[in-house]
């Protein structure tokens, strides 16, 4: 059975939401902004006021270049913190470059495009990234999020019961 589901899409998609129903069956939350965030929590504690850790879209979009620069800069130390600390039943909410995507799939693991009508890339950096993992043919199902909550649950939950 497939124990490893990684959700890739634009900010504000759909893509945590879609993870909360996998983690509240059991699998754990495990991406590489859970790594990046931790590692510049007190930093931006002290320069903004939050943490690094907030669910306020305001606040994100205040710290979002910050974390996409830390991924960049210290890309290989958090890859490999991140594939050496993987739980056995995993989701990433968080799917973004290539190079993560290949390693993912090497594990046996699966990815998800989130999509939503209406939701366009935060950032340039967002875009190309997800363009990219577009184009890499890595992506093995798409999930249109244009309805409620609980349809995006209902097949997120479906597409995870169809796997082997």
């Amino acid at each position: 059975m497939i124990q490893k589901i990684a959700f890739c899409g634009y900010a504000a998609a759909g893509k945590s939401e879609a993870a909360k129903v996998l983690v509240a069956s059991g699998w754990q939350d495990h991406s590489f902004g859970t790594i990046i965030k931790r590692r510049l929590d007190g930093l931006v504690k002290e320069t903004f006021g939050f943490s690094a850790f907030t669910e306020n879209r305001e606040q994100k979009v205040k710290i979002r270049t910050l974390l996409e620069q830390m991924g960049e800069c210290a890309y290989d130390i958090i890859f490999d913190e991140y594939f050496a600390t993987m739980p056995p039943r995993a989701v990433n909410a968080r799917l973004v470059r290539i190079k993560e995507a290949e390693a993912w799939k090497a594990i046996g693991g699966r990815i998800v495009l989130i999509e939503r009508d209406h939701v366009c890339a935060a950032t340039p950096w967002e875009h190309d990234m997800l363009s990219a993992l577009i184009e890499s043919s890595l992506i093995d199902h798409t999930i249109a999020n244009n309805t409620s909550i609980d349809d995006l649950h209902v097949a997120v939950v479906g597409y995870a019961l169809t796997l082997p």
